[in-house]
């Protein structure tokens, strides 16, 4: 069997492979996180576009508006950052652009709403590290400018330092500034890799015109979404601070949640992983 790490390599390279319009074998539809099931039914349906694989993709996105953005039965990622927003998004945004050439406009405006969703939670948790070189420094893997920067169901407090992971992801900030309409300056080759599926699809969306400038007016104004998992944001003197509720099912239904983040205007970002730390205020 393979590892977890390992199957969503080999899915995230079908759904590249897919998204790029090259053969490939279908995947079994099983049960797991929400990225894994965006990405199987991605794949599934890129490779065959039958009612059959149009049902299930659908039965995952459409009831996002109802039941919570990014959220399929229990399982909870709305938010995610690193890869697992990833690839959702890629799974959702290579299904979009699949919708081109072919007359299915209710595939069109699914895909759109989850995406008008993702921008909407995204632009209300925006925020601009004031000295990003010190994070340049000690984290040349991750892409810095403006990250986003919120508490979330999924979440990895770990790394091979044994620090915790911080709370943002470079290829989120990158596609919620494509769906705003904002400029982005990024070299060629940082679009090639196969983990950047999501950002690479959004450009190509922006660059043809798909994602449109109406699109992007309405990702500007795009509010809150529907949260299965309520996240609390409030004001404070130096600068905000956003919280998950300590309930019995969000202690159930979370896996790494990262359970609050404080921003302040001078000093950066901290950030927290257990419910006994969570602030009230």
């Amino acid at each position: 069997m393979a590892s977890k790490k390992r199957d969503h390599r080999v899915l995230l390279e079908l759904l590249n492979r897919a998204s790029r319009g090259e053969k490939v074998q279908p995947v079994s539809p099983e049960d797991g996180p929400v990225n894994k099931k965006l990405m199987r039914a991605a794949i599934n349906l890129l490779v065959d576009w039958s009612p059959a694989n149009r049902k299930r993709f659908l039965d995952l996105v459409e009831p996002m508006a109802e039941i919570g953005h990014m959220t399929v039965g229990k399982a909870c990622e709305q938010g995610a950052p690193g890869m697992h927003g990833s690839y959702s998004m890629g799974a959702i945004l290579a299904v979009r652009r699949g919708c081109e050439g072919r007359d299915d406009p209710e595939m069109e405006l699914a895909c759109e709403d989850v995406l008008l969703a993702e921008a909407g939670l995204n632009r209300h948790f925006r925020f601009k590290v004031p000295d990003s070189t010190r994070w340049a420094a000690e984290r040349p893997s991750w892409s810095v400018a403006d990250p986003v920067v919120l508490p979330c169901p999924r979440a990895k407090d770990e790394d091979k330092r044994g620090e915790p992971m911080p709370p943002y992801d470079g290829y989120r900030d990158v596609v919620t500034a494509l769906m705003l309409g904002e400029k982005v300056k990024r070299p060629a080759k940082y679009y090639r890799d196969d983990m950047a599926i999501a950002v690479r699809i959004m450009k190509d969306l922006v660059d043809r015109g798909i994602w449109d400038s109406r699109l992007q007016a309405e990702a500007r104004d795009a509010p809150l979404p529907m949260l299965r998992v309520t996240i609390f944001r409030r004001e404070i003197p130096d600068g905000w601070i956003a919280w998950i509720e300590d309930t019995s099912f969000n202690r159930q239904a979370l896996i790494d949640p990262l359970t609050w983040v404080r921003c302040s205007r001078a000093d950066g970002i901290s950030w927290g992983y257990d419910f006994a730390e969570v602030p009230s205020a």
